[in-house]
């Protein structure tokens, strides 16, 4: 058998990268541009600068999209509706102060479980509860400012960040107090009940944890799987040292989970908010002012553009990113418009195949065209010791923005690539040769650039190894000079890449006489049609492609029934979207006989004397005729002879020339011998319509007693029983009723 020497690298719409940033994968296995929020939309006016201010400022959305704003400046919480986009102030809330109900520097803000909105009241080290219908205050947690409680638990030295999981578990982030040395002390997450009763377990179990968050200034809980609680994680920003840790919702360290996003957080940045939604984890950064996004595998994805400065972030019901500037700027949320990061690269490998060394040679890109001022590069490696283990991977040819040394060899070299050596194709080729020397290991890294709008879109690659190409077909007088046969593979795959798509065809011509098989999309939506022509099978273009197949698969079996009635009956249902009843007459006539059939019932008398005719006794002129002794009886059939009834109900006939579509099908498909009528089977009583009830209708009831001489009248109000044994309606004299005394009628 023939082994194949090519393979496509998306299998189950998956790629095998190994490495991506700036780069996403859609559901359908498109690899992409990340796609990035431009967070173009102002909702408020400039916020006041709170002086001193260090540290995130939160954000809160309810299910309907509108957002809770931590006002740290004004001590406040400002309302921004999700319909009108109008701003205003909680009334029930005022501040500063430390009574009940008013804030001090308020902090995180979540909606929370029970239609309550969660404040940290940094400056009060508490947690407020608010009703969100009322603004009325439901509950405190905590005690305004006292050090001699902070370390307690459910006590807190100044909360800073919320969040709430799917069994409606509040977690509090409380980073501690910073020393004049610089040092944070006293940080802590502590998990509470709706209720405000703290998790003693939970804390003692992450406070166990190596490693476990020292200064948390931020918690969001991650759904790594949507229908999956226990795949759900705590995800901690900590700021001594600044590190994003991952947990489980039992207050388990998660290594893993932690390490995927080991980039999040670098020495340099000052993190001020987290959130995460369909994948993607956004950290706000507030040392650079911007918003960086990573997918679940911890690839880096961009930046959100717009920003200037970020004290805190939110996602709402849509998806959407909002931005807390802190102070000293306006609140600002992505309208959900496509814009794409300017720049991706990605590295696909190890790719091994059979045969040492292997004779890597032609990569073919399945790409849409590339819009204006996009662009793409891809680059080829080949080696026998880099097979992808950790440390053991090749270093990326080209990143966005930076110079990579040594540089990759120019497609214009042509000479191959050594070992563990990188080959750069031309600019938006999508058709190319890997021009590297043979070796058991592939690898190949590409990279995307555009203008913020538009990006690159590459959905499949298809690799050939080990194959002779057309210089097989030449003599072997051309494969004798190692040079010339160099140039003729490259020369001969240029051809081979031009016309690969004739070859293609022609390779795959079995699969045109496969029902199952033969292309039936755009751009070759006609060769199913084609294929069903050969076995006069007529397919309907509006029909699933599963019914438009079967019924090319199964028409030669379908001939070998076509002109019965069971045949009509299937093609109607096809071809017409009804199920017909089909009767034949004639296979329920009979002749009439004395005492065997019922005249006008199940039989009927023939036009003309079955027996002949004899002059002046059973012949009539112009009313009978002469037939041959074996014609015998013909007349009595030949009304019903070669004839069919089609019923169909009129409430299934769609409402526009349903019954038209039945009457083609019938004459399109009958014995050409045959006549037929179609009649449609109708409702004779239908409520509101041909009958209306109280008004020429009575709906009947269970029959009500019946008292003999109280103004009932026989046979208009009451009826006599039919039998002695049923007596379930009228009565029955001498039996169920006596005629002179009170009876009822059964």
């Amino acid at each position: 058998m023939h082994t194949p020497t090519w393979r496509y690298l998306v299998l189950e719409r998956q790629w095998p990268l190994a490495y991506a940033s700036g780069i996403e994968i859609d559901a359908d296995g498109t690899l992409t541009l990340a796609r990035m929020p431009a967070l173009d939309d102002v909702l408020t006016d400039p916020l006041p600068p709170v002086p001193g201010l260090e540290g995130p400022v939160g954000i809160g959305v309810d299910a309907c999209g509108t957002l809770y704003i931590a006002d740290a400046a004004s001590h406040t919480i400002r309302r921004v509706d999700s319909c009108d986009g109008q701003v205003t102030s909680l009334g029930c809330i005022a501040g500063p102060g430390a009574d009940p109900g008013q804030l001090d520097t308020p902090r995180g803000v979540i909606v929370g479980p029970r239609g309550a909105l969660y404040v940290a009241d940094s400056g009060n080290a508490r947690v407020q509860l608010f009703d969100l219908a009322t603004g009325q205050l439901r509950g405190v947690w905590g005690e305004p400012a006292d050090p001699a409680l902070a370390s307690l638990p459910g006590h807190f030295v100044q909360p800073w960040d919320l969040a709430a999981d799917r069994r409606n578990m509040v977690y509090v982030a409380d980073p501690g107090s910073l020393g004049t040395d610089g040092k944070w002390s006293g940080g802590r997450v502590q998990r509470f009940t709706p209720d405000g009763v703290v998790d003693l377990a939970f804390s003692n179990a992450l406070g166990a944890q190596a490693p476990a968050p020292s200064a948390p200034a931020g918690v969001v809980i991650a759904s790594l799987t949507a229908n999956d609680p226990a795949a759900d994680r705590l995800l901690v920003l900590d700021r001594q040292p600044p590190r994003l840790l991952a947990y489980t919702l039992a207050g388990e360290f998660d290594p893993i989970a932690t390490a995927r996003w080991a980039q999040v957080v670098g020495d340099t940045d000052l993190p001020t908010g987290i959130a995460h939604a369909n994948g993607v984890l956004y950290v706000g950064d507030a040392a650079t002012g911007r918003v960086a996004l990573f997918d679940d595998a911890g690839n880096f994805l961009g930046f959100a553009t717009g920003t200037e400065s970020v004290a805190g972030i939110a996602l709402d019901c849509h998806g959407r990113l909002t931005v807390h500037p802190g102070g000293g700027g306006a609140v600002r949320c992505s309208l959900g418009l496509p814009t794409y990061a300017d720049c991706g690269t990605f590295l696909i490998g190890p790719i091994d195949a059979p045969g040492d060394p292997t004779k890597w040679q032609r990569l073919a890109l399945q790409c849409d065209a590339l819009p204006d001022e996009t662009h793409l590069r891809i680059y080829t490696l080949t080696s026998d010791t880099l097979d992808g283990a950790p440390g053991n991977v090749p270093n990326l040819p080209a990143t966005c923005g930076a110079v990579v040394s040594p540089a990759p060899i120019d497609a214009d070299d042509p000479a191959p690539a050594p070992l563990d050596a990188w080959r750069a194709a031309p600019w938006d080729a999508t058709d190319l040769l890997a021009l590297n020397v043979p070796a058991q290991y592939l690898w190949i890294a590409g990279t995307l650039s555009g203008n913020g709008n538009d990006t690159a879109a590459i959905r499949q690659l298809r690799l050939s190894y080990d194959e002779r190409g057309w210089l097989q077909f030449l003599p072997a007088l051309y494969s004798r000079d190692d040079v010339s046969r160099t140039f003729l593979e490259r020369a001969l795959a240029a051809f081979e890449g031009v016309l690969g798509a004739e070859s293609k065809l022609i390779d795959d011509l079995p699969l045109l006489f496969d029902a199952a098989a033969v292309p039936d999309a755009a751009p070759h939506a006609t060769w199913l049609d084609w294929l069903a022509s050969w076995v006069d099978a007529r397919p309907d273009e509006s029909w699933p492609d599963e019914t438009r197949r079967g019924v090319a698969a199964g028409a030669f079996r379908a001939h070998a029934w076509r002109g019965t009635r069971e045949s009509l009956r299937e093609l109607v249902k096809l071809y017409a979207g009804i199920t017909p009843f089909i009767e034949e007459p004639a296979v329920q006539a009979g002749l009439w006989s004395l005492g065997a059939t019922a005249l006008g019932v199940d039989s009927a008398l023939a036009g003309a004397a079955p027996q002949g005719a004899a002059l002046g006794t059973t012949a009539i002129v112009d009313r009978s005729h002469l037939i041959a002794p074996q014609d015998w009886g013909e007349p009595a059939y030949a009304d019903l002879a070669h004839h069919f009834v089609v019923r169909v109900y009129g409430a299934e006939l769609p409402l526009e020339g349903g019954l038209a579509r039945v009457r083609s099908v019938i004459d399109r498909e009958k014995p050409a011998h045959t006549t037929y009528d179609l009649c449609t089977i109708d409702a004779s009583m239908r409520v509101g319509a041909q009958a209306r009830t109280g008004i020429d209708t009575i709906v009947a009831g269970k029959p009500m007693a019946t008292l003999l001489g109280n103004g009932w009248e026989m046979g208009a109000d009451s009826v006599l029983s039919a039998s002695v044994d049923d007596r379930r309606v009228g009565a029955r004299i001498g039996v169920g009723a006596k005629v002179g005394v009170e009876a009822t009628v059964t």
